[in-house]
Protein backbone atom coordinates (compact mmCIF):
# COMPACT_ATOMS: atom_id res chain seq x y z
CA UNK A 1 0.00 0.00 0.00
CA UNK A 2 1.03 3.19 -0.88
CA UNK A 3 2.47 5.26 2.16
CA UNK A 4 1.39 8.28 1.19
CA UNK A 5 -2.83 7.05 0.99
CA UNK A 6 -4.16 6.42 4.37
CA UNK A 7 -6.09 3.63 5.03
CA UNK A 8 -9.29 4.68 4.89
CA UNK A 9 -8.42 6.29 1.02
CA UNK A 10 -7.93 3.01 0.16
CA UNK A 11 -11.44 1.55 1.66
CA UNK A 12 -13.09 4.60 0.15
CA UNK A 13 -11.21 4.08 -3.25
CA UNK A 14 -12.39 0.51 -3.37
CA UNK A 15 -16.27 1.15 -1.97
CA UNK A 16 -16.12 4.07 -5.16
CA UNK A 17 -14.96 1.90 -8.07
CA UNK A 18 -17.60 -0.81 -7.03
CA UNK A 19 -20.35 1.66 -6.46
CA UNK A 20 -19.94 2.99 -9.93
CA UNK A 21 -19.55 -0.35 -11.25
CA UNK A 22 -22.99 -1.50 -9.67
CA UNK A 23 -24.83 1.45 -10.66
CA UNK A 24 -24.81 0.98 -14.55
CA UNK A 25 -24.79 -2.97 -14.14
CA UNK A 26 -28.42 -4.07 -14.44
CA UNK A 27 -30.17 -5.68 -11.29
CA UNK A 28 -30.77 -7.67 -9.39
CA UNK A 29 -27.57 -7.57 -7.34
CA UNK A 30 -26.90 -10.83 -5.98
CA UNK A 31 -24.91 -11.10 -2.81
CA UNK A 32 -22.29 -13.26 -4.73
CA UNK A 33 -21.74 -10.90 -7.48
CA UNK A 34 -20.93 -8.19 -5.66
CA UNK A 35 -18.36 -10.15 -3.53
CA UNK A 36 -16.80 -10.86 -6.86
CA UNK A 37 -17.09 -7.34 -7.86
CA UNK A 38 -15.02 -6.55 -4.87
CA UNK A 39 -12.58 -9.84 -4.77
CA UNK A 40 -11.83 -8.59 -8.68
CA UNK A 41 -10.95 -5.03 -7.82
CA UNK A 42 -8.71 -5.85 -5.04
CA UNK A 43 -5.31 -6.55 -6.64
CA UNK A 44 -5.71 -3.06 -8.66
CA UNK A 45 -6.88 -0.86 -6.48
CA UNK A 46 -6.53 -1.90 -2.53
CA UNK A 47 -3.70 -5.37 -2.26
CA UNK A 48 -2.82 -4.38 0.51
CA UNK A 49 -6.20 -4.51 2.50
CA UNK A 50 -6.51 -6.75 5.41
CA UNK A 51 -8.98 -9.02 4.80
CA UNK A 52 -10.84 -8.11 7.76
CA UNK A 53 -11.68 -4.59 6.69
CA UNK A 54 -12.24 -5.89 3.25
CA UNK A 55 -15.31 -8.20 4.83
CA UNK A 56 -16.68 -5.42 6.90
CA UNK A 57 -16.55 -3.66 3.39
CA UNK A 58 -18.93 -6.37 1.70
CA UNK A 59 -21.18 -6.18 4.48
CA UNK A 60 -21.38 -2.39 3.62
CA UNK A 61 -21.39 -2.72 0.46
CA UNK A 62 -24.51 -5.57 0.10
CA UNK A 63 -26.13 -3.72 2.93
CA UNK A 64 -26.27 -0.69 0.38
CA UNK A 65 -26.43 -2.14 -3.24
CA UNK A 66 -28.31 -5.78 -2.89
CA UNK A 67 -32.04 -5.83 -4.13
CA UNK A 68 -32.01 -9.54 -4.93
CA UNK A 69 -34.82 -10.56 -2.33
CA UNK A 70 -36.55 -13.77 -2.33
CA UNK A 71 -40.23 -13.64 -2.38
CA UNK A 72 -42.15 -14.85 0.70
CA UNK A 73 -45.52 -17.09 0.72
CA UNK A 74 -48.82 -15.83 1.34
CA UNK A 75 -51.18 -17.59 3.02
CA UNK A 76 -54.72 -15.66 3.05
CA UNK A 77 -57.34 -15.90 4.86
CA UNK A 78 -61.00 -15.70 3.72
CA UNK A 79 -61.37 -12.02 5.14
CA UNK A 80 -58.62 -10.42 3.49
CA UNK A 81 -59.44 -7.58 1.42
CA UNK A 82 -56.41 -5.28 -0.37
CA UNK A 83 -56.65 -1.64 0.54
CA UNK A 84 -53.80 0.22 0.16
CA UNK A 85 -53.80 0.35 -3.77
CA UNK A 86 -56.63 2.87 -3.27
CA UNK A 87 -56.02 4.35 -0.44
CA UNK A 88 -52.58 5.27 -0.99
CA UNK A 89 -53.13 8.78 -2.05
CA UNK A 90 -54.85 10.23 0.46
CA UNK A 91 -52.57 9.02 3.65
CA UNK A 92 -50.03 11.47 4.74
CA UNK A 93 -46.43 9.59 4.45
CA UNK A 94 -44.71 11.60 6.41
CA UNK A 95 -42.95 9.29 8.69
CA UNK A 96 -41.80 6.75 6.25
CA UNK A 97 -40.27 9.89 3.78
CA UNK A 98 -38.37 10.89 6.96
CA UNK A 99 -36.85 7.19 7.74
CA UNK A 100 -36.55 7.02 4.38
CA UNK A 101 -34.50 9.51 3.91
CA UNK A 102 -32.64 9.03 6.95
CA UNK A 103 -31.67 5.10 5.46
CA UNK A 104 -30.07 7.18 2.61
CA UNK A 105 -28.05 9.36 5.04
CA UNK A 106 -27.03 7.75 7.91
CA UNK A 107 -25.87 3.70 6.02
CA UNK A 108 -25.98 5.28 2.57
CA UNK A 109 -28.30 2.82 1.30
CA UNK A 110 -29.28 3.03 -2.57
CA UNK A 111 -31.74 4.24 -4.43
CA UNK A 112 -33.09 0.97 -5.76
CA UNK A 113 -32.42 -0.96 -2.44
CA UNK A 114 -34.72 2.00 -0.96
CA UNK A 115 -37.38 1.68 -3.83
CA UNK A 116 -37.34 -2.04 -3.13
CA UNK A 117 -37.76 -1.79 0.59
CA UNK A 118 -41.00 0.33 -0.04
CA UNK A 119 -42.06 -1.97 -2.30
CA UNK A 120 -41.77 -4.77 0.08
CA UNK A 121 -43.15 -2.83 2.90
CA UNK A 122 -46.21 -1.91 0.87
CA UNK A 123 -46.63 -5.02 0.18
CA UNK A 124 -46.77 -6.38 3.89
CA UNK A 125 -48.25 -3.76 5.03
CA UNK A 126 -51.62 -4.35 2.32
CA UNK A 127 -51.66 -8.07 3.99
CA UNK A 128 -51.66 -6.93 7.58
CA UNK A 129 -55.20 -5.09 7.00
CA UNK A 130 -56.67 -1.50 6.98
CA UNK A 131 -56.78 -0.08 10.08
CA UNK A 132 -59.46 2.11 9.65
CA UNK A 133 -61.92 -1.23 9.19
CA UNK A 134 -64.46 -1.83 11.75
CA UNK A 135 -63.92 -5.05 13.39
CA UNK A 136 -61.09 -7.36 14.48
CA UNK A 137 -58.51 -9.69 12.81
CA UNK A 138 -54.86 -11.33 13.33
CA UNK A 139 -52.54 -11.75 10.93
CA UNK A 140 -48.61 -13.13 11.41
CA UNK A 141 -45.74 -12.41 9.50
CA UNK A 142 -41.90 -13.48 9.60
CA UNK A 143 -38.55 -11.99 8.37
CA UNK A 144 -35.90 -13.24 8.06
CA UNK A 145 -32.59 -12.48 6.42
CA UNK A 146 -29.01 -12.92 7.52
CA UNK A 147 -26.68 -10.55 8.61
CA UNK A 148 -26.93 -6.41 7.60
CA UNK A 149 -29.81 -7.86 4.95
CA UNK A 150 -32.23 -5.07 5.87
CA UNK A 151 -34.47 -7.06 8.58
CA UNK A 152 -34.33 -3.57 10.88
CA UNK A 153 -34.76 -1.41 7.69
CA UNK A 154 -37.68 -3.83 7.18
CA UNK A 155 -39.37 -3.87 10.45
CA UNK A 156 -38.98 -0.03 11.00
CA UNK A 157 -39.82 0.97 7.76
CA UNK A 158 -43.41 -0.96 8.01
CA UNK A 159 -44.22 0.32 11.27
CA UNK A 160 -43.81 3.89 10.20
CA UNK A 161 -45.97 3.14 7.22
CA UNK A 162 -48.38 1.46 9.89
CA UNK A 163 -48.49 4.87 11.85
CA UNK A 164 -48.66 6.84 8.80
CA UNK A 165 -51.82 4.81 7.86
CA UNK A 166 -53.84 5.19 10.99
CA UNK A 167 -52.13 2.39 13.45
CA UNK A 168 -52.03 3.57 17.00
CA UNK A 169 -50.77 1.44 19.13
CA UNK A 170 -47.22 -0.40 18.51
CA UNK A 171 -45.55 -3.36 20.26
CA UNK A 172 -42.13 -4.41 19.73
CA UNK A 173 -41.11 -7.56 21.56
CA UNK A 174 -37.40 -7.22 21.74
CA UNK A 175 -35.64 -10.77 23.43
CA UNK A 176 -35.59 -12.18 26.63
CA UNK A 177 -32.73 -9.80 28.63
CA UNK A 178 -32.43 -6.26 28.77
CA UNK A 179 -29.76 -5.80 26.57
CA UNK A 180 -31.82 -6.92 23.80
CA UNK A 181 -34.20 -4.67 24.47
CA UNK A 182 -32.53 -1.78 25.07
CA UNK A 183 -30.56 -2.45 21.93
CA UNK A 184 -33.83 -2.29 20.02
CA UNK A 185 -34.94 0.08 22.01
CA UNK A 186 -32.11 2.46 20.24
CA UNK A 187 -33.05 1.67 16.93
CA UNK A 188 -37.22 2.63 17.60
CA UNK A 189 -35.69 5.83 18.94
CA UNK A 190 -33.72 6.86 15.89
CA UNK A 191 -36.50 4.87 13.13
CA UNK A 192 -39.58 5.95 14.57
CA UNK A 193 -39.96 8.41 17.59
CA UNK A 194 -36.84 10.32 16.35
CA UNK A 195 -35.70 11.35 20.05
CA UNK A 196 -33.08 9.94 22.36
CA UNK A 197 -34.80 8.28 25.32
CA UNK A 198 -31.87 7.74 27.52
CA UNK A 199 -32.26 11.48 27.80
CA UNK A 200 -35.67 11.67 29.29
CA UNK A 201 -34.20 10.21 32.38
CA UNK A 202 -35.11 12.61 35.61
CA UNK A 203 -32.68 13.06 37.90
CA UNK A 204 -33.20 15.84 41.26
CA UNK A 205 -32.56 18.97 40.22
CA UNK A 206 -31.19 18.55 36.47
CA UNK A 207 -33.53 19.54 33.78
CA UNK A 208 -33.32 16.75 31.01
CA UNK A 209 -33.85 18.09 27.40
CA UNK A 210 -34.73 15.94 24.79
CA UNK A 211 -32.45 15.58 21.89
CA UNK A 212 -33.48 14.62 18.87
CA UNK A 213 -32.17 11.91 16.55
CA UNK A 214 -32.70 9.73 13.54
CA UNK A 215 -36.13 10.58 12.16
CA UNK A 216 -36.33 13.80 14.24
CA UNK A 217 -33.42 15.24 12.94
CA UNK A 218 -34.96 14.45 9.66
CA UNK A 219 -38.06 16.47 10.06
CA UNK A 220 -38.13 17.63 13.76
CA UNK A 221 -41.83 18.40 12.88
CA UNK A 222 -43.12 14.98 12.90
CA UNK A 223 -46.47 14.64 14.89
CA UNK A 224 -45.06 13.49 18.44
CA UNK A 225 -44.43 9.58 19.02
CA UNK A 226 -45.66 8.65 22.63
CA UNK A 227 -42.15 6.42 23.32
CA UNK A 228 -43.85 4.07 26.72
CA UNK A 229 -40.41 2.76 27.51
CA UNK A 230 -36.42 4.22 27.32
CA UNK A 231 -33.41 3.14 26.61
CA UNK A 232 -32.80 2.66 30.55
CA UNK A 233 -36.65 1.33 31.65
CA UNK A 234 -38.90 -1.54 30.68
CA UNK A 235 -42.78 -1.24 31.01
CA UNK A 236 -43.65 -2.51 34.55
CA UNK A 237 -46.37 -2.57 36.86
CA UNK A 238 -44.90 0.47 38.54
CA UNK A 239 -45.41 2.17 34.96
CA UNK A 240 -48.59 1.20 34.39
CA UNK A 241 -50.16 2.32 37.56
CA UNK A 242 -47.88 5.95 37.54
CA UNK A 243 -49.43 6.33 34.16
CA UNK A 244 -52.58 9.23 34.36
CA UNK A 245 -53.46 9.26 31.13
CA UNK A 246 -54.56 7.32 27.68
CA UNK A 247 -55.11 6.64 24.32
CA UNK A 248 -58.29 9.01 23.20
CA UNK A 249 -59.72 8.80 19.65
CA UNK A 250 -58.99 12.36 19.01
CA UNK A 251 -55.64 12.37 18.83
CA UNK A 252 -53.52 10.37 16.00
CA UNK A 253 -50.18 9.76 17.60
CA UNK A 254 -49.01 6.28 18.40
CA UNK A 255 -47.75 4.94 21.27
CA UNK A 256 -44.77 3.02 21.03
CA UNK A 257 -43.94 0.05 23.61
CA UNK A 258 -40.38 -1.79 23.54
CA UNK A 259 -40.88 -4.91 25.77
CA UNK A 260 -39.24 -8.22 27.04
CA UNK A 261 -40.74 -11.28 26.60
CA UNK A 262 -41.37 -11.20 30.23
CA UNK A 263 -44.56 -12.22 31.91
CA UNK A 264 -44.72 -9.44 34.64
CA UNK A 265 -43.64 -7.04 31.88
CA UNK A 266 -46.73 -8.37 29.18
CA UNK A 267 -49.15 -8.59 32.07
CA UNK A 268 -48.03 -5.35 33.09
CA UNK A 269 -48.65 -4.14 28.99
CA UNK A 270 -52.09 -6.02 29.30
CA UNK A 271 -53.51 -4.04 31.93
CA UNK A 272 -52.62 -0.79 30.44
CA UNK A 273 -54.61 -2.13 27.50
CA UNK A 274 -57.61 -2.87 29.10
CA UNK A 275 -57.76 0.61 30.63
CA UNK A 276 -57.73 1.93 26.70
CA UNK A 277 -60.73 0.26 25.82
CA UNK A 278 -63.96 2.32 25.95
CA UNK A 279 -66.26 4.90 23.91
CA UNK A 280 -63.56 7.87 23.63
CA UNK A 281 -61.10 5.02 22.35
CA UNK A 282 -62.09 4.71 18.37
CA UNK A 283 -60.58 1.70 16.66
CA UNK A 284 -58.71 -0.29 18.74
CA UNK A 285 -56.02 -1.96 16.21
CA UNK A 286 -52.72 -2.45 17.03
CA UNK A 287 -49.17 -4.60 15.31
CA UNK A 288 -47.30 -6.47 17.16
CA UNK A 289 -43.60 -7.26 15.44
CA UNK A 290 -41.45 -9.56 16.50
CA UNK A 291 -37.93 -7.80 16.52
CA UNK A 292 -35.01 -9.69 15.13
CA UNK A 293 -32.17 -10.61 17.58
Amino acid sequence: MNSNISHDDVVARLDQAVSLVLQYTPEPFAEESIRDLVCGMRPTIAPDLADSDLEELLLTLINRHRVEVEVGTVLRTDDYEPWLVNAKQSIDWSRWLAYKTYLAGSSGMGLKVLDRLDESTDAILDLAGDPTREGSWARRGLVLGDVQSGKTATYLGLLNKAIDCGYRIVIVLAGNTESLRQQTQERVDSGIIGRDSSTLLQRPGVKVQSRHIGVGTVNPDLPPAFGMTTVTKDFTRSSDEGTNFGVRAAENSPWVFVLKKNRSVLGALLSWLNKQVGPDLGHDSDMRVHAPR
